[in-house]
């Protein structure tokens, strides 16, 4: 037996659904019932700051991220190939492309 289940508003606002499971076609049976509680944490809430114009002569960007929610930390990534002063996972890190 298998089932997808999705969770109300309520049960998400809530963060947390009650799920119960009750045997049918009993003949003279008992019904008899299990149950598991599904919590629902909420999303994290990144930022990665204001976008920003630099100068050729200046490269260095300064970052200001923040990460909220659930957990606290995060990791900068970048498709060039500059890098990350103190690392990638100082949210208010100094972001320097290479020339």
């Amino acid at each position: 037996m298998s089932a997808v289940y999705t969770p109300s508003t309520a049960e998400i606002t809530n963060g947390s659904a009650l799920l119960i499971l009750q045997t049918t076609g009993n003949a003279n049976c008992n019904m008899e019932s299990d149950s598991v509680l599904i919590t629902i944490d909420p999303s994290p809430v990144v930022g990665a700051g204001v976008d920003q114009t630099i100068c050729v002569n200046n490269l260095n960007v300064t970052l200001s991220g923040s990460v909220s929610g659930i957990t606290n930390t995060g990791i900068w990534t970048t498709n060039g190939s500059g890098f990350f002063v103190p690392n990638t996972t100082a949210l208010n890190a100094n972001y320097v492309p290479s020339a």
